[in-house]
């Protein structure tokens, strides 16, 4: 998949379909929509405070997570590719951990982070 951002819009290039263009808004909310959905099939597992490995079933690949009060952050090459894009990232790693945090958005975490005040540990709501 190529993915082009453009002031409102977003041109999405899957291989074997035909280009299309979203509204930027709409693809993003598809976009995290999706991720949640994949981040059922997301096993995790706790390694010490803050910090978490993850397997996606049927997969091999282990990646680790980090949870700060400044977000989610994963090894995978898909948070990484969308920090290249976005600026930021949000893969289906990060969305199992911040369901497993008792969150269901990370604008809802990093509210509760924010309030919570800094920290050394993440505070769980």
């Amino acid at each position: 998949m190529k993915v082009d951002v453009f002031a409102n819009a977003v041109w999405v290039a899957v291989k074997g379909q035909r280009p299309t263009f979203w509204p930027k808004r709409a693809f993003k909310q598809h976009f995290c929509h999706w991720r949640r959905r994949q981040a059922q099939r997301v096993e995790l597992t706790k390694i010490r405070p803050n910090y978490f490995a993850a397997r996606t079933v049927g997969r091999e690949s282990i990646y680790q997570l980090e949870a700060r009060a400044d977000g989610i952050f994963c090894t995978c090459e898909d948070f990484n590719r969308q920090l290249s894009v976005w600026n930021h990232g949000y893969c289906k790693h990060c969305y199992a951990v911040l369901a497993h945090l008792g969150f269901n958005s990370l604008r809802e975490y990093l509210t509760a982070q924010a309030q919570n005040g800094p920290t050394q540990d993440v505070l769980v709501a």
